[in-house]
């Protein structure tokens, strides 16, 4: 035979068996690596979710620790103190009456009902904070930035289960703010927390509303702002660590 015609009989046999599909070992190998690509998958998608529950919880300590921490300093060190209004410590989220200074008679008062934490559940695992917080008919603001990370949750009474407000918590530790603590209260339900924020002296005004503040140098290298106030039938309770003082229009920009 010749080598030409050697040359096309090789040609045709190798267009003959050229049909575009894979052998079977092809076949096997292509499914033993998917399996394995799969299995890779799965312990990857493990080890980022047990990285996620440690950090929420490094969030949580370290948000208690940078609350606790400063109050305690200030109590420790003598600060000045924010106003107390023992009238508003209530437990069992009692109901009280207000009126207006000078008035005799509040039966036509608005009823304000002050809970004390004893009296609340807080949540701080929400992970659709947005959605669950709408599903729950409460229309509150959050935090703009979650530094480096946030937790988000419902605030609810023990006694009825009934959904009252919302919380953040977020850790920036930037220029300006460390961590932020926010509680949301919504309707009559009001938070009666260590001292009473509605009561707070110094106010300013800020995105057209009034915000009643209370602020204070804690220890050497951190500085406290207490804010308080009110959007439509919400109110915010804010606890803010700051890395330096700061006017609160700013603060508060910073924040949301």
């Amino acid at each position: 035979m010749k080598e030409e015609e050697f040359k096309g009989l090789m040609q045709r046999y190798v267009s003959s068996t050229a049909r575009g599909k894979k052998s079977d070992l092809a076949k096997l190998t292509d499914e033993i690596a998917e399996a394995a690509a799969y299995e890779a998958r799965k312990k990857e998608k493990a080890k980022r979710n047990a990285a996620r529950a440690l950090v929420v919880a490094a969030i949580a300590l370290v948000l208690t620790l940078s609350i606790a921490i400063p109050l305690a300093l200030r109590n420790e060190y003598g600060g000045s103190g924010m106003p107390v209004d023992v009238t508003q410590h209530k437990s069992d989220y009692t109901e009280t009456e207000v009126g207006l200074p000078g008035e005799t008679d509040q039966s036509d008062a608005p009823h304000k009902f002050y809970c004390v934490d004893d009296d609340l559940l807080f949540d701080y695992f929400v992970d659709d904070a947005e959605g669950t917080f709408a599903a729950n008919g409460l229309n509150v603001m959050l935090p703009s930035s979650e530094g480096l990370g946030a937790l988000y949750g419902l605030i609810t009474l023990k006694a009825s289960g009934e959904n009252i407000g919302a919380s953040a918590s977020v850790v920036l530790f930037d220029e300006l703010v460390n961590e932020a603590e926010i509680k949301v209260f919504v309707g009559e339900y009001y938070w009666s927390a260590v001292a009473s924020y509605e009561n707070f002296d110094n106010s300013v005004e800020w995105r057209g509303r009034e915000v009643k503040y209370y602020a204070e140098s804690v220890g050497e290298y951190n500085y406290m702002v207490y804010a308080y106030f009110a959007v439509e039938d919400a109110r915010y309770y804010i606890t803010v660590s700051c890395a330096c003082e700061s006017d609160i229009p700013s603060l508060l920009e910073h924040i949301f």
